[in-house]
Protein backbone atom coordinates (compact mmCIF):
# COMPACT_ATOMS: atom_id res chain seq x y z
CA UNK A 1 0.00 0.00 0.00
CA UNK A 2 3.01 2.41 0.18
CA UNK A 3 3.43 2.07 -3.38
CA UNK A 4 -0.37 3.57 -3.94
CA UNK A 5 0.48 6.74 -1.85
CA UNK A 6 4.55 7.26 -1.88
CA UNK A 7 5.03 6.45 1.85
CA UNK A 8 2.25 8.92 3.12
CA UNK A 9 1.50 7.91 6.53
CA UNK A 10 -1.69 10.21 6.70
CA UNK A 11 -3.41 8.09 3.98
CA UNK A 12 -5.81 5.95 5.57
CA UNK A 13 -4.82 3.42 3.67
CA UNK A 14 -2.06 2.98 4.81
CA UNK A 15 -2.39 3.90 8.13
CA UNK A 16 -4.54 0.96 8.40
CA UNK A 17 -2.59 -1.57 6.60
CA UNK A 18 0.78 -0.64 9.29
CA UNK A 19 -2.05 -1.36 11.62
CA UNK A 20 -3.29 -4.88 10.60
CA UNK A 21 0.40 -5.82 10.43
CA UNK A 22 1.32 -4.46 14.19
CA UNK A 23 -2.05 -6.62 15.06
CA UNK A 24 0.01 -9.80 13.28
CA UNK A 25 2.85 -8.78 15.32
CA UNK A 26 5.16 -7.92 12.07
CA UNK A 27 8.55 -6.58 13.49
CA UNK A 28 8.83 -2.32 13.65
CA UNK A 29 11.80 -2.52 11.50
CA UNK A 30 10.19 -4.86 9.16
CA UNK A 31 7.25 -2.91 8.68
CA UNK A 32 9.25 0.66 8.28
CA UNK A 33 11.43 -1.02 5.15
CA UNK A 34 8.15 -1.85 3.79
CA UNK A 35 6.87 1.90 3.85
CA UNK A 36 10.62 3.17 2.40
CA UNK A 37 10.95 0.69 0.12
CA UNK A 38 7.24 1.53 -0.90
CA UNK A 39 7.82 4.93 -0.65
CA UNK A 40 10.80 4.55 -3.40
CA UNK A 41 9.48 1.90 -5.76
CA UNK A 42 6.53 5.33 -6.00
CA UNK A 43 9.34 7.71 -6.48
CA UNK A 44 11.61 6.11 -9.20
CA UNK A 45 8.38 4.43 -11.23
CA UNK A 46 5.02 6.44 -11.84
CA UNK A 47 3.49 3.67 -13.86
CA UNK A 48 2.00 1.44 -10.91
CA UNK A 49 -1.40 0.10 -11.26
CA UNK A 50 -3.83 -0.82 -8.61
CA UNK A 51 -5.34 -4.37 -9.64
CA UNK A 52 -8.05 -6.83 -7.96
CA UNK A 53 -7.85 -10.59 -8.00
CA UNK A 54 -10.36 -13.02 -7.22
CA UNK A 55 -10.33 -16.67 -6.30
CA UNK A 56 -11.11 -19.76 -4.21
CA UNK A 57 -9.41 -21.42 -1.25
CA UNK A 58 -11.23 -24.75 0.05
CA UNK A 59 -14.31 -23.12 -0.67
CA UNK A 60 -13.62 -19.47 0.90
CA UNK A 61 -13.95 -16.37 -1.20
CA UNK A 62 -10.71 -14.49 -1.24
CA UNK A 63 -9.95 -11.00 -2.57
CA UNK A 64 -6.81 -9.43 -3.31
CA UNK A 65 -5.95 -6.29 -3.70
CA UNK A 66 -2.54 -5.42 -5.22
CA UNK A 67 -0.28 -2.51 -6.62
CA UNK A 68 1.70 -3.58 -10.01
CA UNK A 69 3.87 -1.97 -12.12
CA UNK A 70 3.92 -5.07 -14.01
CA UNK A 71 0.36 -6.72 -14.58
CA UNK A 72 1.02 -10.22 -16.16
CA UNK A 73 4.00 -10.69 -13.25
CA UNK A 74 1.94 -10.47 -10.53
CA UNK A 75 -1.29 -12.35 -11.94
CA UNK A 76 0.95 -14.80 -13.00
CA UNK A 77 2.33 -14.99 -9.24
CA UNK A 78 -1.29 -14.79 -7.21
CA UNK A 79 -2.09 -17.41 -9.50
CA UNK A 80 0.58 -19.45 -8.36
CA UNK A 81 -0.26 -19.03 -4.94
CA UNK A 82 -3.47 -19.79 -5.36
CA UNK A 83 -2.27 -23.50 -7.06
CA UNK A 84 0.51 -23.64 -4.23
CA UNK A 85 -2.64 -23.81 -1.56
CA UNK A 86 -4.87 -25.75 -3.54
CA UNK A 87 -6.72 -22.72 -4.46
CA UNK A 88 -7.84 -21.40 -8.26
CA UNK A 89 -8.17 -17.83 -9.17
CA UNK A 90 -11.07 -16.42 -10.39
CA UNK A 91 -12.52 -14.37 -13.33
CA UNK A 92 -13.44 -10.91 -12.81
CA UNK A 93 -16.60 -10.74 -10.54
CA UNK A 94 -16.50 -14.47 -9.50
CA UNK A 95 -16.48 -13.36 -5.71
CA UNK A 96 -16.63 -9.63 -5.41
CA UNK A 97 -20.25 -9.91 -7.06
CA UNK A 98 -22.02 -11.35 -3.49
CA UNK A 99 -19.62 -8.39 -1.65
CA UNK A 100 -19.73 -4.87 -0.96
CA UNK A 101 -17.18 -2.38 -0.52
CA UNK A 102 -17.31 -0.60 2.59
CA UNK A 103 -15.94 2.37 4.83
CA UNK A 104 -14.21 0.72 7.75
CA UNK A 105 -13.80 2.72 11.22
CA UNK A 106 -11.61 0.65 13.96
CA UNK A 107 -12.58 2.67 16.88
CA UNK A 108 -11.05 3.62 20.40
CA UNK A 109 -13.62 3.16 22.73
CA UNK A 110 -13.13 3.74 26.02
CA UNK A 111 -16.64 4.76 26.64
CA UNK A 112 -18.41 2.42 24.03
CA UNK A 113 -21.99 4.12 24.57
CA UNK A 114 -20.45 7.40 24.07
CA UNK A 115 -18.68 5.81 21.00
CA UNK A 116 -21.58 4.65 19.66
CA UNK A 117 -23.57 7.16 19.73
CA UNK A 118 -20.91 9.47 18.16
CA UNK A 119 -20.93 7.07 14.88
CA UNK A 120 -23.98 7.01 14.78
CA UNK A 121 -24.18 10.63 14.33
CA UNK A 122 -21.15 10.33 11.77
CA UNK A 123 -23.02 8.41 9.58
CA UNK A 124 -22.93 4.82 10.84
CA UNK A 125 -24.58 1.71 8.71
CA UNK A 126 -23.41 -0.24 11.29
CA UNK A 127 -21.64 -0.88 14.28
CA UNK A 128 -20.05 -4.10 15.62
CA UNK A 129 -19.33 -4.41 19.35
CA UNK A 130 -18.28 -7.72 19.84
CA UNK A 131 -14.36 -6.75 19.89
CA UNK A 132 -13.34 -6.13 23.74
CA UNK A 133 -10.88 -2.89 22.56
CA UNK A 134 -12.49 -1.27 19.29
CA UNK A 135 -15.82 -0.70 18.16
CA UNK A 136 -16.14 -1.47 14.21
CA UNK A 137 -18.16 1.35 11.91
CA UNK A 138 -19.16 0.75 8.87
CA UNK A 139 -20.12 3.53 6.33
CA UNK A 140 -20.59 4.05 2.92
CA UNK A 141 -17.63 4.66 1.29
CA UNK A 142 -17.74 8.09 0.41
CA UNK A 143 -18.33 9.19 3.85
CA UNK A 144 -14.99 7.74 5.33
CA UNK A 145 -13.02 10.51 5.72
CA UNK A 146 -15.92 12.93 7.25
CA UNK A 147 -16.93 10.09 9.62
CA UNK A 148 -13.11 9.81 10.44
CA UNK A 149 -13.07 13.81 11.19
CA UNK A 150 -16.39 13.80 13.00
CA UNK A 151 -15.13 10.67 15.32
CA UNK A 152 -11.91 12.98 15.43
CA UNK A 153 -13.60 15.49 16.33
CA UNK A 154 -16.01 14.05 19.14
CA UNK A 155 -12.90 13.08 21.26
CA UNK A 156 -12.38 9.42 19.52
CA UNK A 157 -9.28 8.39 17.50
CA UNK A 158 -10.24 5.77 14.68
CA UNK A 159 -8.42 3.89 12.13
CA UNK A 160 -10.08 3.88 8.46
CA UNK A 161 -9.82 2.42 5.36
CA UNK A 162 -11.56 1.21 2.44
CA UNK A 163 -12.79 -2.95 2.48
CA UNK A 164 -14.63 -5.58 1.06
CA UNK A 165 -17.31 -7.12 2.80
CA UNK A 166 -19.03 -10.71 2.03
CA UNK A 167 -22.96 -11.55 2.53
CA UNK A 168 -21.79 -14.28 4.01
CA UNK A 169 -19.63 -16.57 5.63
CA UNK A 170 -17.91 -20.18 5.48
CA UNK A 171 -16.65 -22.55 7.77
CA UNK A 172 -12.90 -23.25 7.03
CA UNK A 173 -12.58 -27.16 6.37
CA UNK A 174 -8.75 -26.70 7.39
CA UNK A 175 -8.00 -23.42 9.39
CA UNK A 176 -3.89 -23.95 9.68
CA UNK A 177 -3.62 -24.68 5.60
CA UNK A 178 -6.18 -21.88 5.32
CA UNK A 179 -4.13 -19.16 7.59
CA UNK A 180 -1.15 -20.57 5.68
CA UNK A 181 -2.08 -19.46 2.38
CA UNK A 182 -3.75 -15.95 3.48
CA UNK A 183 -0.14 -15.49 5.20
CA UNK A 184 1.76 -16.48 1.69
CA UNK A 185 -1.13 -13.88 -0.19
CA UNK A 186 -0.02 -11.25 2.62
CA UNK A 187 3.53 -11.53 2.14
CA UNK A 188 3.39 -10.74 -1.49
CA UNK A 189 5.03 -7.78 -2.45
CA UNK A 190 2.68 -6.64 -4.75
CA UNK A 191 -0.19 -7.05 -2.38
CA UNK A 192 -2.02 -4.25 0.29
CA UNK A 193 -4.61 -6.05 1.58
CA UNK A 194 -6.48 -9.45 1.38
CA UNK A 195 -10.07 -9.98 2.34
CA UNK A 196 -11.60 -13.18 2.95
CA UNK A 197 -15.28 -14.37 3.47
CA UNK A 198 -14.11 -17.08 6.20
CA UNK A 199 -15.38 -17.27 9.48
CA UNK A 200 -13.38 -16.75 12.53
CA UNK A 201 -10.35 -18.92 11.13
Amino acid sequence: MSRACGGDRNNMALAASISRARERSVPKDTIEAAVQRGAKIRSDDASLSEVLYEGMLGGIGVIVEAMTDNRNRTAQEIRALFRKHGGALGASNSVAWSWTRAGHLRVDAGDRDAASLAAIDAGALEIDDTDEQHLHVYVEPSDLRGARDALDKAGFKSEADLIWRPSRRADVPDVSAFLEAIDALEHHEDVSAVYHDAADP
